[in-house]
């Protein structure tokens, strides 16, 4: 068995991953600003389940269309971008729900080490997927990483 790489991984499904995350974050952030407290999590499972159908919905409605296509793997990539494009809300309440506690703050600290870390790696990646023209920009970002001691 081989896998397809680029047709699971590639430019169709980025941008089905991509704008249903981008739409579930919008969603996802007026729920949390219009939902009570105790009652976020249970609105944000019918968001998803709601978001999750219509993707699905959306690659049946592809099949009565000449030049799209319905794929499965369409169907995957738009649930993992409303699940991802949820979470992210979710979560930023719930660190602010529970500063307070010891887990949210240790969180809070790893993300000042891993941040830096991701960024780093963006500049020493040997295979790059980002081609940065500007040469400049990119002395900038070695001369800042080399002060900062990356």
């Amino acid at each position: 068995m081989r896998f397809d790489l680029d047709l699971i991984l590639g430019w169709d499904k980025q941008i089905h991953f991509l704008s249903y995350g981008m739409l579930s974050m919008i969603i996802g952030i007026v729920v949390v600003m219009l939902s009570n407290g105790d009652k976020v999590s249970r609105r944000m499972s019918y968001v998803w389940m709601a978001l999750v159908t219509f993707g699905i919905a959306e690659e049946y409605r592809q099949l009565t269309i000449e030049t799209r296509s319905a794929e499965v793997l369409d169907a995957v990539a738009n649930m993992l971008g409303v699940t991802v494009g949820l979470a992210i809300p979710l979560c930023v309440y719930y660190v602010i729900k529970f500063r307070g506690h010891f887990v949210v703050r240790l969180f809070l600290v790893y993300m000042l080490f891993l941040v830096p870390m991701f960024i780093g790696l963006l500049l020493v990646n040997e295979r790059p997927f980002v081609v940065i023209e500007d040469g400049s920009f990119r002395e900038k970002m070695q001369h800042l990483m080399a002060m900062i001691g990356g």
